[in-house]
């Protein structure tokens, strides 16, 4: 008979045999736990891991087209901090994050609500409402392009038959960027809006019922029933559209290659630069190292704030 990995000392006194349960924990019996898993961690590892690692290493380096020169220690990242152009590129990267997050999330929210609701023709509103996500960011950027063009665009078109000059929207350094986050508004708020809409079907209808019972409002059943449902779909949401727009490059670039005057150049696209166009890899692996310690920073920032106002409501 097997010790028990409980001992008892006294009435209503447990105490765990550690050496007991350590032995019970043994390859033999848990070796399959390490065998499945294994295989997944080396992928990760392949995957994410030694790209980020093997980034840094090279961010430490001079290089010379795609050659690792002679080591530079942190050359590079005093280089980057004093460089005003990278300052620029870090200010433009929040300024389209923040612009897109504030308000893709509520505008994919909204859509999700009226989603949820029953609608006439609502598989043909979802179809069409899905679209810009399956378009590619490359796809998508040439497509705004041509129609924002000042001279044979629809767009300026439409805006002389209405009797006001034409709008250069890609080449005015403000308007460049106000353009630039809400075609990626159009493009990414699909994203968002599938996220809370899966969310919105895992809320039991009794709850539904009840409220109605209660002869609760819609805000009301909103606030203290849906709500509470979609703040974990929400935090996931916000981080992953955030790490999204401080990586992308394809939208921006193609629109306005960072410009007029560096006005759109955001980190991820001044990194492309630097290692594709100027062949400066270490310098580029460096800018990537930067964007994934804001990723980071971001990341944490948002679970915390999250979680502070989880404690404040509960």
């Amino acid at each position: 008979m097997l010790e028990s990995p409980v001992a008892r000392h006294g009435p209503g006194v447990a105490r765990i045999n550690v050496r007991t349960v350590a032995h019970e924990w043994t390859f033999e019996r848990h070796g399959f736990i390490v065998v499945f898993a294994l295989p997944a961690t080396l992928l990760v590892a392949a995957v994410y891991l030694y790209p980020i690692l093997y980034a840094f290493w090279v961010s430490l380096h001079q290089t010379q087209f795609l050659q690792l020169r002679q080591f530079a220690g942190s050359a590079n990242y005093l280089r980057l901090v004093q460089d005003p152009t990278v300052w620029r590129a870090t200010v433009n990267s929040v300024i389209y994050m923040m612009g897109s997050v504030i308000v893709t999330v509520p505008l994919g929210l909204g859509l999700a609500l009226m989603l949820n609701r029953p609608l006439p023709l609502m598989g043909a509103i979802r179809g069409i409402l899905i679209v810009p996500w399956v378009i590619s960011q490359a796809v998508a950027a040439l497509l705004w392009t041509w129609l924002l063009e000042p001279s044979m665009g629809p767009v300026n078109r439409l805006v002389e038959v209405m009797g006001h000059p034409k709008v250069f929207f890609l080449a005015d350094p403000v308007l460049a960027m106000f353009t630039v986050i809400v075609v990626n508004i159009w493009l990414s708020y699909p994203f968002p809006m599938i996220l809370f809409l899966a969310a919105l079907k895992g809320v039991p209808p009794e709850l539904y019922e009840a409220v109605q019972l209660d002869g609760a409002g819609r805000w009301a059943t909103f606030r203290h029933i849906v709500f509470p449902f979609l703040r974990p779909t929400m935090l996931s949401t916000v981080i992953l559209v955030s790490l999204l727009y401080l990586n992308m490059v394809a939208l921006i670039y193609i629109m306005t290659g960072g410009g007029p005057l560096s006005a759109t150049e955001t980190l991820a696209v001044q990194a492309f630069k630097r290692s594709f166009m100027e062949f400066r890899i270490g310098l580029g692996a460096t800018l990537g190292t930067l964007i994934l310690v804001l990723n980071a920073v971001f990341g944490v920032g948002y679970i915390r704030l999250l979680r502070q106002q989880d404690e404040t409501i509960y």
